[in-house]
């Protein structure tokens, strides 16, 4: 889509919400929050939402957010982030399969692709400044 990638918006962490936190404070901390984010956890995005409110920032008019998966805890924040949701059961058994397939067969590793859906929820489909791009802050989902 043309949008530029900044290397040091790139952070490297955990999946945890402490690595969340320590994230998005270390972008803060740089002087330039990027206008989005996309976490790697659901609870590296709790700890985005933190960190955010630790720095009088709110998600989504000052930062937005996207993460991989999602729990009931979403329902509890004030917005709850967009997600992709991923057949996580399907992930399990597909690479447990292809484990003991390469050990028996001595097979070379093998890329597999499963559906995912984005479910676009409080975050990630509002209109930014300056975007001529129109959400709506419905949930909806987009399968893939």
């Amino acid at each position: 889509h043309g949008l530029p990638v900044r290397p040091e918006w790139l952070v490297r962490g955990g999946f945890s919400e402490e690595d969340g936190h320590r994230a998005f404070m270390q972008l803060h901390a740089a002087g330039e929050t990027p206008e989005f984010i996309f976490a790697a956890t659901f609870p590296v995005a709790l700890g985005v939402y933190r960190a955010a409110a630790d720095t009088g920032m709110r998600i989504p008019s000052d930062v937005d957010i996207i993460c991989f998966g999602n729990t009931g805890l979403s329902q509890i924040l004030p917005s709850a982030p967009s997600y992709i949701e991923q057949p996580t059961k399907d992930l399990g058994s597909k690479a447990f399969e292809l484990t003991l397939q390469q050990i028996r067969d001595k097979t070379s590793p093998v890329l597999v692709e499963l559906p995912t859906r984005l479910v676009l929820c409080g975050t990630a489909n509002l209109p930014r400044k300056g975007s001529d791009v129109a959400g709506s802050t419905a949930a909806r989902t987009v399968a893939r």
